[in-house]
């Protein structure tokens, strides 16, 4: 691993927004960074749009150059298109996306993600980081019997097709010349109970018991 002179992480998806919200000093104001991407009136249509789910742009620097990573796309694309383009991030200096778990909310924005990073950067493919079971069909057991079907993964096919090269790994390695670590599968503990109304669909057909998420990685920069 590569010491990194300074990180910056840009939140281009959270659960909320902080304009009413206290912040240590190192946070920049969402208002703050709109007004620098070019707002000049408070509305509502100028504004990031919070949803359920998670996306970070992060840019490390070291040694004069900088190396960026999408971590997660989000809940869908407009959440990403939205606030990316009102924050003016530069998706076309994204040199690598990370999924860091198969759920929707952090990767129905995908596509999207990799069309806005394309339309910059000269149409170039982006190597995609991915746990292999991130494909996995997975529902919520309600208590009534009934299974809550959880939005798809979007299918390697298709996210290949839209300009991504598939990095499938359950190992731990290091990207973008070092400047990155991701994780292997993370071990759980025997206190973790996970997610206990979570099930997934086995090749045989039938549906069991799917609590812990094991597809899901970290990244992590020193």
């Amino acid at each position: 691993m590569r010491q990194v002179d300074s990180l910056t992480v840009s939140v281009v998806v959270d659960n909320t927004t902080d304009m009413l919200s206290a912040r240590p000093p190192h946070v920049t104001l969402e208002l703050r960074v709109l007004f620098a991407a070019g707002m000049r009136e408070l509305a509502g249509e100028d504004l990031c749009s919070a949803h359920h789910g998670l996306s970070l742009l992060i840019t490390a620097r070291t040694n004069g150059q900088e190396r960026t990573v999408l971590f997660d796309a989000g809940p869908d694309p407009y959440a990403i298109e939205r606030n990316a383009r009102r924050m003016g991030l530069a998706f076309g200096r994204i040199e690598a996306v990370v999924l860091s778990h198969g759920h929707f909310d952090h990767s129905e924005g995908l596509l999207k993600a990799v069309e806005l990073i394309r339309e910059q950067n000269g149409q170039r493919s982006v190597p995609l980081h991915l746990h292999p079971g991130v494909f996995v069909r997975r529902a919520i057991q309600r208590a009534s019997g009934e299974r809550l079907p959880l939005q798809d993964v979007p299918s390697a096919e298709a996210l290949s097709q839209s300009g991504y090269l598939l990095v499938r790994s359950s190992k731990q390695e290091e990207i973008l010349d070092e400047v990155f670590f991701l994780s292997g599968e993370i071990p759980r503990t025997s206190f973790e109970r996970g997610m206990g109304n979570q099930v997934r669909l086995m090749p045989s057909g039938n549906w069991e018991p799917d609590p812990l998420v094991l597809d899901e990685r970290f990244m992590w920069v020193s």
